[in-house]
């Protein structure tokens, strides 16, 4: 049995966040076929990967997320959320 919402609610939770967010929405549906072509590319790599590429890729992945532990720091999730508030002001200023 399935915990998902009715498709009568994630319909209007749809419609809802798209009247919210035109804009936004917009932007995704323009970008999505990048993103489907992304995907296309990630499944075809994946096909190709040897059992040693995907261990050095899994060695690099969990290093860079080490990384991102360490980069996140109180300080900078603030700057981030100062960032995406003002990101408007900042596109205009680029």
């Amino acid at each position: 049995m399935s915990n998902a919402p009715p498709q009568s609610e994630t319909r209007e939770a749809l419609e809802a966040a798209i009247e919210e967010n035109p804009e936004e929405v917009a932007r995704l549906v323009e970008r999505l076929g990048l993103v489907n072509e992304i995907l296309d590319v990630t499944e075809l790599a994946s096909g190709a990967l040897t059992d040693e590429m995907v261990q050095e890729l899994a060695g690099t992945s969990a290093m860079l997320l080490e990384s991102a532990d360490g980069l996140a720091t109180p300080e900078t999730a603030e700057l981030a959320e100062t960032v995406g508030t003002n990101a408007t002001d900042l596109n205009e200023l680029a």
